[in-house]
């Protein structure tokens, strides 16, 4: 009898990065992961001409340019707020069903995205802070800590 290893199953069920063993369920985005292997972000051409925040793709900076000219692709039925991608839309409206996907184990609050469920359960019950390995600045999400990363570390 032969035990299946996480590579086995990883080669077997999706796609395989041979440089740090990471898996995806399309090749597409094993590919998009792996240009960062060789390099190939460019990171000047991906700013925003409006705050500065940097991107390392051309279709994330196309979306977020939607926040400051106002026009977005989606827009919520009930509030008429707007959203760049249809998963963000999808996302908001559980603020208006009360249906989540993730609860904080503790006091049963809800979330959309189980890393914000997580953040919030280190952040509120456990007083933790997400700190920047490149100048040891404290942030209090993850959301912040990325943020950061990308406008001032854009190149590590």
């Amino acid at each position: 009898m032969t035990h299946k290893t996480d590579q086995n199953i990883a080669e077997s069920s999706g796609y395989f990065c041979t440089l740090c063993d990471k898996v995806f369920k399309h090749e597409g985005h094993l590919n998009r992961h792996t240009s960062k292997h060789d390099g190939e972000y460019n990171f000047s051409a991906n700013i925003c001409p409006v705050c500065s925040k940097v991107f390392r793709w051309k279709q994330a900076l196309t979306r977020h340019m939607s926040q400051h000219t106002g026009e977005y692709r989606f827009y919520c039925e009930l509030c008429k707020k707007g959203f760049a991608t249809k998963d963000h839309l999808n996302r908001h409206m559980s603020k208006h069903t009360g249906i989540f996907k993730f609860f904080c184990e503790l006091c049963k609050k809800g979330f959309a995205q189980k890393y914000r469920c997580e953040d919030h359960h280190l952040k509120v019950h456990c007083g933790m802070r997400f700190y920047c390995n490149h100048c040891e600045k404290t942030f209090p999400s993850t959301d912040k800590l990325k943020s950061h990363q990308r406008k001032i570390h854009p190149e590590d």
